[in-house]
């Protein structure tokens, strides 16, 4: 193969083509299986049906209405046990809504800081002072562990993430949650946006 085509094939434009030719070529089948698979149904039904939530083995879904304060408060809680299981014992959300309205409050969280690092040790004596697992788990062996971490993190950073699309913020929750745990994403909405 001639050197130029080598580099011409390496360039970001043609990899930028590439990827938008397979996004046509997959959005052009996604088509055709819609128009073929689906007499009765409307494409915006069909699309709607492919969004749905994977329907838990149970066959039971449920609904949470709450306000921005409750939702990030499910979150905060939600991270502060997801870092926890995979070994940053911190609780730092919990210890700043509990500590707050203390004068001492910095000395309070240092110590109770220290205490949870003991705690650490006894839970995760594998790892080293500083280290913990990644947000899925990581080398987990632990699989019940290993899913709390992932399942965890899958549920608090996708509140964030949604708040954050909400209110525009410009942050890592911007992006989409890494794939982790092993249950289905769970889906939220904003019911009545300000205007």
């Amino acid at each position: 193969m001639n050197l130029f085509l080598l580099w011409l094939l390496d360039r970001p434009a043609y990899q930028m083509i590439k990827k938008i030719r397979w996004d046509i070529e997959i959005m052009d089948l996604a088509d055709k299986i819609i128009e073929t698979t689906t007499m009765s149904k409307t494409k915006n039904q069909v699309i709607d049906d492919l969004n749905a939530p994977t329907l838990p083995q149970d066959g039971k879904l449920y609904r949470i209405t709450c306000t921005r304060e409750a939702l990030m408060l499910i979150a905060n809680c939600v991270e502060d046990i997801s870092r926890f299981s995979s070994g940053q014992p911190e609780l730092s959300n919990t210890l700043m809504q509990m500590l707050s309205n203390c004068d001492d409050s910095c000395e309070l969280r240092d110590e109770a800081e220290a205490h949870l690092q003991a705690a650490k040790q006894t839970l995760f004596p594998e790892l080293p002072p500083g280290s913990s697992y990644s947000y899925n788990g990581g080398n987990q062996k632990n699989q019940l562990r290993k899913n709390l971490i992932g399942n965890t993190y899958q549920i608090y950073r996708e509140i964030l993430h949604q708040v954050a699309l909400d209110e525009n913020w410009n942050n890592v929750y911007t992006s989409e949650s890494l794939p982790a745990g092993q249950l289905p994403k769970i889906q939220i909405e904003i019911i009545n946006p300000k205007k």
